[in-house]
C-alpha cells in the first residue's frame, strides 16, 4: 500500500478504530488480515475432527482431540470487508456472513434440511460455501465450491511429478509418455504446479480426483493433462475443453478437443436427472463430486463423513440432491472415503490450507487431483481488511427451530 503524509496516518487511525469496534461486536478475539486488490483469498480455517473407522486402518493417525475440542471449529464465516474510498472518509461495508440457505425439492426428497450456509470468497470467480445439513444420517458438513469459468480462472487436471520444477509445456509433453504411477497429496501436486516455468497463475483450491489402484497409484479412469492423453478407460469423465469450457462425457467419447480430464466411477446426475447409480449408493461416508450448471459454471461438492455427530457422511443420492439443488444438470462422483479432501488459499496466507475435515485426520496421498488456478493479477494496492472469529461452537443434538 503506497500512501504518504497525514492522510495515511488519518486513514490508519480510522481503520484501527473501525477494526476495534467490529472486534467488540464479534465478542471474541478477531483475526485481522490486510489484503491487496486482486490477490486470491478466502477466510476459513482447517477443521480437524475424529474418525469413526469402518474397519480400515488410516495410513497414519494424528492424536485424537478430546470431546471438548471435537465440538470446536475455526473461523468458518466469510470476512467483514473494510473499503477505503478516499482520504476524507473511511466507510465500513459488511460482507454477509450467512448465505441464503441451499435447499429445494431434491434435498427435501432426500430428507435433508440445511441448518447453515456460509460463503467465503477465494478469488475472482471462485468461492466456497460451508453447508451444514441434518438428514437421515444425522448432521453433515460439506464444502460446495463454485467456479465461474468466464472469469480469470482455470481448472487443471494434475498428477504427481507431471509438473516439475522449471518444466515447460513442451518438456511435459515429451515426458508424459513415460510418466510413472505414484501417489501424492493434492497440496503437494499444487506446489509442483507452481514450480513449473510456465505456471499460468496461483493455485487457489485443490481437491482429489479419481479412484485409483492403492498399490501403484494408477487412476482407474481417464487422465488427460494439457491435451496429453495419459490414460483412457471405461469411466465417464469431467473435462476442460481446449476452448476453456467444462464438460462431462461418457466413456469412449471423442477427446481430441479435451485439454484436461479426470474420471469418476459413475454419473450422479445425467440429462438433468439424478441417476439410478446415485440412488443405489446410500451408505454414509465421506463423498466428493463435481458437476456443471446449465450456464457452464462448475460446482464441486465434498461432504465429510465418519465423524458423527459432527458429520456422519452421506449417500450418493444425498450428494446428488445437493448438486441438483445447486443448479447442476450433470455431475459425476469422484473418489471418497479418506481420500476426500479440499484445500483453499485462506485469506491472509500464502499457501493452501485444508478447509474440510478428512476422515484420515490428514490429507491423504492420492492419484489424480484437480487444481483451481486463478490467473487474476495483484494490483499491489490495499483492498480490504478482514475480520473472522477464531472459534465457532457446535452443539450436536440441539433442536433446530
Amino acid at each position: 500500500m503506497k500512501q504518504e503524509g497525514k492522510s495515511t496516518r488519518g486513514m490508519g487511525k480510522r481503520l484501527v478504530a473501525a477494526l476495534s469496534a467490529l472486534a467488540m461486536m464479534l465478542s471474541m478475539s478477531p483475526a485481522v488480515l490486510a489484503e491487496e486488490a486482486g490477490v486470491p483469498d478466502t477466510p476459513t480455517a482447517q477443521v480437524q475432527q475424529t474418525e469413526t473407522p469402518d474397519g480400515a486402518t488410516p495410513e497414519s493417525a494424528d492424536p485424537l482431540p478430546d470431546e471438548e475440542e471435537m465440538l470446536l471449529t475455526e473461523g468458518d464465516y466469510a470476512p467483514t470487508l473494510l473499503t477505503l474510498e478516499d482520504e476524507a472518509q473511511t466507510p465500513v461495508t459488511y460482507q454477509s456472513v450467512q448465505n441464503e440457505k441451499l435447499g429445494g425439492e431434491n434435498m427435501k426428497a432426500a430428507g435433508l434440511t440445511t441448518i447453515a450456509d456460509t460463503r467465503s470468497n477465494v478469488a475472482e470467480g471462485v468461492s466456497y460455501r460451508k453447508i451444514i445439513t441434518q438428514g437421515n444420517h444425522g448432521q453433515n458438513i460439506g464444502i460446495l465450491t463454485e467456479v465461474d469459468m468466464t472469469k480469470h480462472v482455470k481448472i487443471k487436471a494434475a498428477y504427481g511429478n507431471y509438473y516439475t520444477a522449471g518444466s515447460t509445456v513442451e518438456s511435459r509433453k515429451a515426458a508424459s509418455t513415460s510418466l510413472a504411477w505414484n501417489m501424492m497429496a493434492p497440496t503437494a501436486v499444487a506446489e509442483q504446479y507452481a514450480s513449473a516455468a510456465d505456471a499460468e497463475g496461483t493455485v487457489v483450491m485443490a481437491t482429489n480426483g479419481d479412484y485409483f489402484n492403492l498399490a501403484t497409484g494408477e487412476p482407474l479412469g481417464y487422465l488427460i493433462m494439457e491435451g496429453n492423453q495419459i490414460k483412457v478407460s471405461n469411466e465417464p469423465y469431467f473435462a476442460i475443453l481446449k476452448d476453456g469450457t467444462a464438460a462431462i462425457r461418457d466413456a469412449g467419447s471423442d477427446c481430441s478437443d479435451v485439454a484436461e480430464a479426470i474420471s469418476g466411477p459413475f454419473y450422479l446426475i445425467k440429462n438433468g436427472e439424478i441417476t439410478q447409480s446415485a440412488k443405489n449408493e446410500n451408505f454414509p461416508m465421506p463423498r466428493n463430486s463435481v458437476g456443471i450448471r446449465a450456464d457452464g459454471s462448475v460446482v464441486f461438492y465434498l461432504n465429510d463423513g465418519r465423524q458423527a455427530p459432527t458429520s456422519g457422511g452421506m449417500g450418493c443420492n444425498e450428494v446428488a440432491s445437493v448438486l441438483k439443488d445447486a443448479g447442476c444438470v450433470t455431475a459425476i462422483y469422484l473418489d471418497g472415503g479418506g481420500s476426500a479432501s479440499v484445500s483453499a488459499r485462506v485469506e491472509g496466507t500464502e499457501g493452501l490450507q485444508i478447509v474440510n475435515s478428512p476422515s484420515d485426520l490428514h490429507e491423504r496421498d492420492v492419484s489424480s487431483s484437480l487444481l483451481i488456478v486463478s490467473t487474476a493479477e495483484s494490483s499491489g494496492v490495499f483492498d480490504h481488511a478482514s475480520i473472522a472469529p477464531f472459534d465457532e461452537l457446535y452443539t450436536p443434538g440441539s433442536q433446530i427451530t
